[in-house]
């Protein structure tokens, strides 16, 4: 069977590379990590990549990771692009059809108006997931994607209030099933004199979609249970964690990353859009949810314009 439509999991067992229970939790974390499920809900092909991709016997082998995150290699894009062709606080809420291109229909949040915009061709970069809403005729094509919720709670203490011995990344590996895969600690790339910020991060199945809209209304629980988890990194009781507690910041994402499943990898739907002058990119268009597969993508995209004369 193709790596692309076959589990992660049913290739390690198929090729006898069953490993001890913490030895598999270990693998699950990893592909929840980067890619929102466990093994046996990723393809081999992504599984692979995983581990691939690293260069493990190399000791000189760096990894550049800014503090920002993705937001600088953004920043760094967007420092190309000459203001007016940027539209912030802009929202595209229809896309229709016309006989030479497009009417995009978009909302200035702003100025709370509504504004048409006249095109020859797109590039649709969006989530995919609206599709049903911006232009239904393609939204069939993308019907199978499934996506990972997952919640970020970002808890805020005095510099000194916590022992210094996290790390940058510090997981947990359950041996029950948990949302819960670890937290962040901001103080292993920059250094405030008086704060810190310690990002714990939860993944979930897309079944548990619902409980995270009744979190997004009150997500008491869910910082509870992010200093719990906290609390016992540093063991320490989680109400001292509690009391040294200034702030908690709860992001919610309810389709945060495409899930790399069986059958998902390498389907470009590009092949069966209804439309030559949209074209699709993103990472929710058959690709790896990474950085360098978004970048690649837009680049194929534009690519496909061009060469059918529209670009």
């Amino acid at each position: 069977m193709p790596l692309a439509r076959q589990s992660f999991a049913a290739y390690l067992s198929q090729n006898r590379l069953a490993a001890p229970p913490e030895i598999r939790r270990g693998i699950d974390y990893q592909m929840r990590d980067d890619y929102g499920a466990p093994a046996a809900k990723v393809s081999a092909l992504a599984g692979l990549y995983y581990y691939a991709s690293r260069a493990w016997e190399n000791d000189e082998y760096q990894i550049f990771s800014p503090p920002e995150g993705n937001y600088y290699f953004a920043r760094q894009l967007l420092a190309h692009l000459p203001p007016a062709a940027l539209h912030p606080a802009h929202l595209v809420y229809q896309i229709e059809a016309r006989k030479k291109g497009f009417a995009v229909l978009v909302l200035d949040t702003n100025r709370e108006a509504c504004l048409e915009i006249e095109t020859k061709a797109i590039v649709f970069a969006a989530p995919k997931y609206t599709l049903p809403y911006v232009f239904p005729a393609d939204a069939p094509l993308f019907r199978t994607v499934e996506y990972a919720p997952w919640a970020v709670v970002n808890l805020l203490f005095p510099k000194d209030s916590l022992p210094d011995t996290a790390f940058w990344q510090n997981e947990t590996l359950h041996p029950a099933p948990s949302a819960y895969l670890g937290f962040v600690d901001s103080a292993s790339q920059h250094q405030s004199p008086q704060k810190r910020v310690l990002t714990a991060y939860f993944n979930f199945e897309p079944r548990q979609r619902p409980q995270l809209l009744k979190w997004a209304e009150n997500p008491q629980t869910l910082v509870e249970e992010a200093l719990r988890e906290v609390a016992h990194y540093f063991d320490v009781s989680a109400s001292e964690l509690t009391r040294h507690t200034q702030a908690a910041f709860v992001n919610i994402m309810g389709h945060a990353m495409p899930i790399a499943a069986p059958g998902y990898l390498c389907q470009d739907q590009n092949q069966a859009r209804t439309h030559p002058r949209l074209v699709y990119a993103g990472v929710d268009n058959g690709c790896l949810p990474l950085l360098l597969e978004a970048l690649d993508s837009g680049l194929e995209a534009v690519k496909q314009l061009r060469s059918s004369g529209l670009g």
